[in-house]
């Protein structure tokens, strides 16, 4: 997980306790879980956008193809 070993995983659980205290950690990582959440879906929606205008760019061509074959 983001190349870190167990040891500065301890380490950095310990700082975050320090700095924080052992009530707010589980908040903190609670908090950071719903945030990582949350981008995972806004990434996700906005990649579902992209695939609907594709889709929806290449509807509008192939109208225009068919429009040109009959006007030739």
């Amino acid at each position: 997980m983001f190349g870190l070993g167990a040891g500065e995983l301890i380490i950095l659980a310990l700082v975050l306790v320090l700095l924080f205290g052992s009530k707010s950690v589980p908040e903190l990582a609670k908090g950071l879980g719903e945030l990582i959440k949350n981008i995972r879906r806004a990434f996700s929606d906005a990649a579902d956008k992209v695939d609907d205008l594709g889709s929806q760019i290449n509807d509008i061509k192939k109208e225009i193809k068919d429009v040109k074959k009959k006007v030739k």
